[in-house]
C-alpha cells in the first residue's frame, strides 16, 4: 500500500500527459510529507499510514490538482517551443555546414 501511495502521483500524471523531473516529483511527495507531519492527525495515522498518506494525497490533488495541471501544462508547452527551436537551429547549422562544404566557402 506505502508504495501504490508513493506511485500514485506518478499514475495521475501520466493519465493527463503531464511530464515531471524526478526531483520535482520528489519535492511534490516530500511537501505532502511535510504538511501530514505540520498539519495532520497522528490518531488517525497511527494505525495504518500508507492509507492515511494515500488519503492526504488523493485529497491534495483533488484541491490542487487543476493548478499543478495548469503549471505542468504552461512547462511543457515552453519545452516544446524551445525543442522546435533548437530543431531549427541544427538545421540551419547543418544546411550552413553542407553550403560550406559544397561551395568550399
Amino acid at each position: 500500500m506505502l508504495l501504490y501511495a508513493v506511485t500514485w502521483p506518478a499514475t495521475w500524471l501520466s493519465r493527463r500527459g503531464l511530464p515531471i523531473t524526478p526531483q520535482a516529483y520528489e519535492k511534490l511527495l516530500s511537501q505532502r510529507l511535510e504538511d501530514i507531519a505540520q498539519h495532520g492527525d497522528s490518531k488517525r495515522y497511527s494505525n495504518y499510514f500508507p492509507r492515511y498518506l494515500l488519503k492526504s494525497i488523493q485529497d491534495w490533488f483533488a484541491h490542487h490538482g487543476e493548478a499543478l495541471y495548469e503549471e505542468l501544462k504552461h512547462i511543457r508547452n515552453q519545452l516544446c517551443d524551445i525543442e522546435a527551436l533548437l530543431g531549427q537551429n541544427t538545421r540551419k547549422a547543418v544546411n550552413a555546414r553542407i553550403h560550406h562544404v559544397r561551395t568550399g566557402a
